[in-house]
């Protein structure tokens, strides 16, 4: 007589378990395979895209006009080697000298107070692009810089030239008939067109960049903010009329508008975003379905797992309902 072998008793638990396990055998066999993917049905993962830079490119579109552009403003400067001469243009009104004015006049425009400008627009332009995310933020800054550099020489050039030209003289050396220092150099002001110009490149690039741009709008703020004090320092000083100062307003404006719109923008708006790429599952019964994933690997298709399931609870449960 043979001893009756009673079968392993079991639950549908422990199928489900048993499937998962099989399962991820599977999984790893298909990753150690890596079959060709066919036509996606899942989709991928949606990759990040990087805002394209939103400030000035090269002048005129290449590297070539923005030499011939920073050439042309570096010999702009030679015009304030032009000699002065003696002219019957006074100024609007006679005021004395005052040092204290003068002096403070020094920090706000000029050259002092212009590089301090140029200074605080570097750090203010890396912020702007730091927002933006930009890998290249200091280098997409120093571009910025060098268009205001270039606005400001060719500026100072001009304003040279015209002061040779016009041959004003400076209230604080009228003496209500002639110009009795000799200083025949009033109209436009250079402390003022200077920084102007700094304003006109910022005012420029700030209508340009659209919303969030709040750095940018800081630093045009700033610029012209020190181009009224400056004028209003000089005009108290006694140095220039107060037509002189909106001369070298005006002008420095003007200057940098021109080589600031010289530079063809970049803009950072983000085309229309393609639809997302879609990748097939191998053994994927319903597109619509979400894979199961399996820790450190890859994806097995629901429906496989669904059907590996269903049939080790039919054949470990009828086995079970024997046993029983």
């Amino acid at each position: 007589m043979h001893a009756s072998v009673e079968p392993t008793t079991c639950s549908p638990r422990l199928a489900s378990w048993l499937a998962v396990g099989l399962a991820a055998v599977f999984a790893s066999e298909d990753a150690l395979a890596e079959p060709a993917a066919p036509p996606s049905t899942v989709p991928s993962p949606e990759v990040t895209e990087v805002a394209a830079p939103n400030g000035p490119s090269w002048a005129f579109g290449s590297p070539a006009g923005e030499v011939a552009l920073a050439t042309a403003s570096l010999l702009s400067l030679a015009a304030y080697m032009s000699p002065q001469q003696a002219s019957d243009w006074g100024p609007a009104s006679v005021v004395p000298h005052d040092a204290r004015y003068a002096s403070q006049s020094n920090v706000t425009g000029s050259f002092f107070g212009t590089g301090l400008a140029m200074l605080s627009g570097v750090g203010l332009e890396v912020a702007f692009y730091q927002k933006q995310r930009d890998p290249a933020a200091f280098v997409r800054a120093m571009r910025s810089s060098l268009v205001e550099a270039e606005a400001l020489a060719l500026t100072s050039g001009l304003t040279g030239g015209l002061k040779a030209l016009t041959e004003r003289c400076q209230p604080r050396a009228y003496d209500g008939l002639s110009c009795v220092g000799g200083e025949h150099d009033a109209f436009p002001f250079g402390h003022t067109s200077t920084i102007a110009s700094i304003a006109g490149v910022r005012l420029v690039h700030a209508l340009r960049s659209g919303s969030g741009a709040e750095a940018r709008v800081v630093s045009l703020a700033l610029a012209e903010a020190a181009t009224v004090a400056t004028g209003a320092l000089r005009t108290a000083s006694g140095a220039h009329s107060w037509d002189d100062e909106l001369g070298g307003f005006l002008l420095g404006h003007g200057v940098g508008a021109l080589v600031a719109l010289a530079h063809p923008w970049t803009s950072n708006e983000k085309p229309p975003a393609p639809p997302t790429a879609l990748r097939e599952v191998p053994g994927a019964a319903d597109p619509t379905e979400l894979p199961l994933a399996t820790p450190g690997g890859p994806t097995l298709g629901g429906g496989v797992l669904r059907e590996l399931l269903g049939f080790l609870e039919a054949r470990v449960g009828l086995r079970c309902r024997h046993a029983r």
